[in-house]
């Protein structure tokens, strides 16, 4: 190698020098070319040799000319030192410089460590490798990059040439590994958070070289680099990306490089990053229209998640922690004729709570219709709650299904409650939503209200599931039937308690068909408390009617446990009250609904008891394990199968 004139010796000092570089290397010692924003291109340095051999020959003047001329040039033929001959180590490398802050901490630690060359080979082998000649020792410059440069010298002038191919293989290995992670990363798609680009390896890139996959670092162009490898370069990335004004020159930290746009301009990032960083979602806006009425999401790293409005989706929560935003009412059905008539939307679904810590949001109600414009009037369904974070937070209750109307003719289908949001290791299940109650008046049998489904009770680890929504009611005039919609089910939970079964809702009619609705199931446990079955609904006729069912509902199951678990105990069934027409052979009419079972506590545990049959009795309790016929009535055959937002 040329440096000064005098030759390399590995002495006790010298390995002490080399510690010294590796030791300052986080915080001091960058291998890369700092320059401010706004000085000038670095100019070749000057022929004339520096012979400094002591610490009072760093002089102010030389930190200056350091930093706007540059330093370097003393690994490679390059620099004259009597005989030109190439570095033994890096042939290809010669008169590399750096320029700006990275020259003068070069300058001053080159003065330091006057009497070993092993800083020489840290700062330029790296800044070389970095302007594109990956040619160095071999093609294998990248792996001899700062430290590894002084590790490879250090180990062939002190421990010979074998030693330096054991180095070549350990540090093999890790750079293969950065290689298979890049090009698995890179498979994934990119996406915009805002006015940052991820995905497609590029925060993977940044973090293991610095810059992004498409910089080319023998022509500086490309997206972005930092300058330095690491969290750094990932921030400033971010921050960069904020302002707009991701810059095209390997030239400088984020932090240098925003210093010299203006006070104003670097409290503007200041406050963006915080903001993007750790923050509250933004509520949806009242004029809002389409996507832009779901609630923002919190900060990348915490923050709750904002309000969405008109059936628009709540913010999730920030990655760490937050509780997710509550989903947006939605908006009931709108119109005088069939030419201008609007739908009634879905609620919004709550936002998720943090990945770790935090409450998912609350599903927003579905939209009423009570136009009678259609054939059949048809309620929103409400939005399902938000899962709570994995370590602690609670599901989001699930929205309750809007209500629907046909006041003078045709059917009403009400909405479905939403489900509950799942909980976390320690939160519990949110509540199913209630479903949405639906009225009509006909002088057409075959028109109905049908009243719409619980939502089922969000699941829990350790926590108690959520307790299912009540079924809502369906109330038939004239000759219109009126069904109720089913309790939702309880939700599950592994060593905890099963959340309740939601009780079925209630039927009446005039002349048609009255069912009440069979309640829904207690939840599950491994180990635990099953949750207790819902109460069937109840089913009303006038007293003189001698037309249609009248049926009251089934009681749903409790909830069973697989190992020393009590069973949860199942829910009565509906009363049926009034008259109705003459019973088939082998049914009775009017006929309540039959209790539902009560759970299995599994190996060692307790049985829970059953519900009481509702009245009149029902023919025989041996049916007790199947639903009614009312119970297989109440909308399931006549509502449509629950909307995208419901799974």
């Amino acid at each position: 190698m040329a440096k000064r004139t005098q030759s390399f010796v590995m002495t006790g000092a010298a390995l002490a020098s080399a510690a010294a570089i590796v030791a300052a290397t986080p915080s001091l010692m960058s291998a890369h070319d700092y320059t401010v924003a706004g000085t000038p291109t670095p100019l070749p340095l000057s022929q004339a040799q520096y012979e400094l051999t002591a610490l009072t020959d760093i002089t102010i003047n030389g930190i200056i000319d350091a930093y706007t001329n540059g330093y370097g040039g003393y690994v490679g033929a390059a620099k004259p030192d009597g005989n030109g001959s190439p570095d033994p180590y890096f042939p290809s490398v010669s008169d590399v410089k750096l320029s700006g802050v990275g020259g003068a901490l070069y300058y001053i630690t080159d003065k330091i460590l006057d009497q070993t060359n092993l800083d020489n080979y840290y700062f330029e082998i790296s800044k070389s490798y970095r302007n594109g000649n990956t040619n160095a020792y071999g093609g294998l410059g990248s792996l001899y990059s700062g430290i590894g440069a002084v590790a490879l010298v250090a180990a062939n002038e002190y421990l010979g040439s074998g030693a330096s191919s054991l180095l070549y293989i350990a540090q093999e290995f890790p750079a293969w590994v950065n290689t298979q992670i890049l090009g698995v990363t890179s498979l994934l798609p990119t996406a915009n958070i805002g006015p940052v680009v991820v995905g497609g390896s590029i925060l993977t890139n940044l973090y293991l070289t610095g810059a992004t996959p498409d910089w080319n670092y023998k022509t500086n162009t490309g997206r972005y680099n930092y300058g330095s490898s690491g969290l750094a370069a990932v921030w400033g990335y971010i921050t960069s990306s904020l302002t707009g004004a991701v810059p095209q020159a390997a030239a400088s930290s984020g932090a240098a490089k925003l210093a010299v746009t203006g006070a104003a301009s670097a409290q503007a990032t200041a406050g963006s990053l915080v903001g993007f960083l750790v923050g509250n979602g933004a509520n949806a806006a009242a004029n809002c229209t389409g996507a832009a009425c779901n609630g923002g999401n919190g900060g990348l790293l915490w923050g709750n998640g904002g309000y969405g409005l008109k059936g628009g989706n709540g913010g999730n929560a920030g990655f760490f922690g937050g509780n997710g935003g509550d989903g947006g009412n939605g908006v009931d059905a709108s119109g005088t004729t069939s030419a201008n008539y609007v739908a009634a939307t879905a609620g919004g679904n709550g936002g998720k709570g943090g990945l770790l810590v935090g409450n998912g949001g609350n599903g927003g109600d579905g939209g009423s219709d009570n136009t009678n414009i259609k054939a059949t009037s048809s309620g929103g369904d409400g939005g399902r709650g938000g899962n709570g974070g994995a370590l602690s937070g609670s599901g989001g209750a699930g929205g309750d299904g809007g209500n629907a109307s046909a006041p003078t003719a045709g059917s009403a289908e009400a909405g479905y409650g939403g489900n509950g949001g799942y909980g976390g290791l320690i939160g519990a299940g949110g509540n199913g939503g209630n479903g949405g109650n639906a009225t009509a008046t006909s002088v057409s049998g075959a028109d109905y209200a049908a009243g719409g489904y619980g939502g089922t009770g969000g699941g829990s680890t350790s926590g108690k599931g959520g307790d299912g929504g009540t079924g809502g009611n369906g109330t038939g005039s004239g000759k219109a039937a009126g069904y109720a919609g089913p309790g939702g089910n309880g939700g599950n939970s592994t060593t905890g308690t099963g959340g309740n079964g939601g009780a079925g809702g209630n039927g009446a009619a005039g002349a048609g068909d009255s069912g009440g609705a069979y309640g829904g199931d207690g939840g599950s446990v491994i180990t635990g408390t099953g949750g207790n079955g819902g109460k069937g609904g109840t089913s009303t006729k006038p007293g003189n009617s001698t037309t249609g069912d009248n049926v009251g509902g089934d009681g749903g199951y409790g909830g069973s446990g697989s190992f020393g678990s009590h069973g949860g105990k199942g829910g009565s069934g509906g009363n049926a009250i009034g008259g109705g027409a003459a019973p088939k052979t082998g049914h009775v009419n009017p006929a309540g609904g039959y209790g539902g079972s009560g759970g299995s506590g599994g190996f060692g545990g307790t049985n829970g008891t059953s519900g009481t049959n509702g009245t009149p009795s029902p023919v025989s309790s041996s049916a007790a394990a199947n639903k009614s016929a009312a119970g297989a009535k109440t909308g399931a055959a006549e509502k449509p199968a629950k909307s995208a937002s419901q799974s």
